[in-house]
């Protein structure tokens, strides 16, 4: 799923697009990388999306955290915003959604 969510990204223009396979790796890459933007899934191994985007968003505060998820909880996506995620695309998604979420955040 990262790599098709990567792939849509690079078509849309964006060239520096980097891959993390678990929560804490996200932690490491942006804390090395301060990308502008960040796709992160709440199912994640090692630590799950919720408790990735505190660790993200300390060591690069001013990444935008796009979460891109299956799970659809209202309760767990309040959490999501509440810990500073900016936006929300539900799984399954077409391209034109995530290019769309783009444009509004960077």
């Amino acid at each position: 799923m990262r790599n098709l969510i990567g792939n849509i990204i690079k078509e849309a223009g964006y060239t520096d697009v980097h891959f993390a396979g678990d929560g804490r790796e996200a932690i490491n890459i942006a804390s090395e990388l301060k990308p502008d933007i960040i796709t992160l899934d709440i199912s994640m191994p090692e630590i799950n999306g919720l408790d990735a985007i505190e660790g993200i968003l300390t060591a690069s505060p001013c990444s935008k955290i796009i979460m891109v998820t299956a799970v659809t909880d209202q309760l767990i996506v309040k959490q999501a915003i509440q810990k500073g995620a900016v936006d929300f695309v539900k799984k399954p998604f077409d391209r034109f959604e995530i290019e769309d979420v783009l444009r509004r955040h960077i």
